[in-house]
């Protein structure tokens, strides 16, 4: 989400492959999809991967669309 703002480096965990990928521009399809819940886009989470739920999830905590819950990702 703040690398859309331009933010080029953080404290994060060097060992997560995946994050490494986003922050290369590897994954360009979760940035799209994080965008777009960013400025507001109604998305069809029935309609998105299960990888792709899980960041549509996350980012809808981050925005405060929604309330944290310990089982966030399995509901």
């Amino acid at each position: 989400m703040l690398k859309r703002y331009g933010l080029s480096s953080a404290i994060v965990n060097s060992f997560d492959q995946e994050l490494i990928e986003i922050a290369r521009g590897k994954k360009p399809e979760i940035e799209k999809l994080i965008h777009r819940l960013m400025d507001g886009e109604s998305v069809d989470k029935n309609s998105l991967s299960e990888i792709e739920l899980k960041y549509y999830k996350t980012a809808r905590v981050l925005l405060g669309h929604t309330v944290y819950s310990h089982l966030w990702l399995e509901a």
